[in-house]
């Protein structure tokens, strides 16, 4: 799937990098809008193709996705990227997790970035320079059981805690990721909370040609 989508010639998805007016309308702004663009949304929400850009600085918030894969090609630019995986449940009424974190990593033109239901199923991500993504989930959110989520990390934990889940997860082999990097600093809350006020979207037709 990254072979096809790498293969793609740039000119066929349109204005993929940031509408002109977009940068002089947000050039004195302090907050900038991620800018949208679907492509193609599957009737039965099987997959989705869309693309989204971030004006340098920009911060994708970070949020889930519940029992879906995704692929984020980057088409240009930069990013640095967090992921996290909940492993275990504190309140689940308030929406209050154990999670582990990857270390965080840097993608640039041509790279992508992959999501799986178990792993680095969570993620947040900041463009260090005007960046553009192409994004395939599969399937696609259908806002009923497939609801993006915010989240904010707990970074604050008790030691019993974080060592209760280090020992657990050395025991039942739970998660993804080589067990023999993880260690007690790894392990973070992981609360679920409102989409940030301080994002804000815009959208933009697709002008490009995909068959």
């Amino acid at each position: 799937l990254i072979q096809q989508i790498s293969s793609i010639p740039r000119s066929h998805l349109g204005s993929y990098t940031i509408p002109a007016y977009a940068v002089e309308q947000y050039a004195n702004k302090v907050i900038k809008p991620i800018v949208w663009t679907d492509i193609y949304r599957d009737p039965s929400l099987s997959y989705s193709i869309t693309m989204f850009r971030l004006f340098k600085g920009g911060v994708m918030p970070l949020h889930d996705h519940p029992d879906i894969s995704g692929v984020n090609f980057m088409l240009a630019g930069a990013v640095t990227c967090q992921s996290y995986d909940i492993v275990d449940v504190i309140n689940a009424q308030k929406g209050q997790f154990l999670g582990v974190q990857y270390p965080p990593r840097d993608y640039t033109e041509n790279d992508a970035m992959i999501t799986l239901p178990s792993k680095e199923n969570l993620h947040t991500f900041t463009a260090t320079e005007n960046t553009s993504i192409l994004q395939i989930l599969i399937p696609d959110f259908d806002h009923k059981e497939r609801i993006c989520s915010y989240f904010e990390t707990d970074n604050e934990l008790p030691a019993d805690t974080r060592h209760n889940c280090l020992s657990n997860l050395h025991k039942h082999h739970t998660i993804g990721m080589d067990l023999d990097q993880l260690t007690i600093n790894d392990i973070v809350g992981l609360n679920m909370v409102p989409e940030p006020k301080n994002k804000v979207d815009a959208n933009v037709p697709f002008d490009g040609s995909l068959d």
